[in-house]
């Protein structure tokens, strides 16, 4: 039997990125009323790309065994089939950010970190899955969104980053911080 010495073992780290929650606080940490939009010399709007690629370079360190963008797609899930509503006070996407979908895209591919999606599922649902998936099989997951329905997620290897202001202000939640924060109980 081989035996590992403790500085030899390395637990093997999965990242799980929020793609649209991301891009979403990239442009808005950019877009403030009173401010300028970055542009390249043709008009091509750049400042969500700008702030995206800061945030992702904080989020993938070097420790990072394995990494994954989850994106939306525009196609309806079985959450608005099922309640017609659903998500329907959201205002539409600015023509300013979907000129910057497709170059966060290619950023994300030279990189080198896979990115997903799936016809009828949010981000959130393929987070969820692969999420509860690796920590079954030891991974340490690090979740990272702006969205709270995450927080159930949280167990001894999955931690959820919470994202406010960009990325000057994250919360993290472990067990501990999780059940402190909302004062709940066992």
């Amino acid at each position: 039997m081989i035996k590992l010495r403790k500085e030899e073992f390395k637990m093997q780290k999965l990242i799980l990125i929020d793609g649209n929650s991301i891009m979403f606080r990239a442009y808005y940490a950019t877009a403030y009323p009173g401010a300028k939009l970055m542009q390249t010399a043709s008009g091509i709007y750049t400042n969500a790309l700008f702030a995206f690629v800061g945030m992702f370079e904080k989020i993938i360190t070097d420790d990072t065994t394995h990494a994954l963008v989850a994106f939306d797609t525009k196609e309806p899930t079985k959450r608005h089939l099922a309640y017609e509503g659903y998500k329907a006070g959201r205002t539409k996407m600015p023509e300013e950010l979907i000129q910057q979908i497709q170059l966060i895209n290619d950023y994300i591919d030279l990189y080198g970190v896979p990115q997903y999606s799936k016809a009828g599922y949010e981000a959130d649902d393929i987070i969820g899955t692969l999420a509860k998936r690796a920590s079954s099989q030891g991974y340490q997951v690090e979740v990272f969104s702006s969205d709270k329905d995450l927080l159930q997620l949280v167990d001894e290897n999955i931690t959820v980053n919470l994202l406010k202001k960009g990325m000057k202000e994250v919360h993290r939640f472990d067990p501990k911080t999780l059940f402190e924060t909302y004062e709940l109980t066992h």
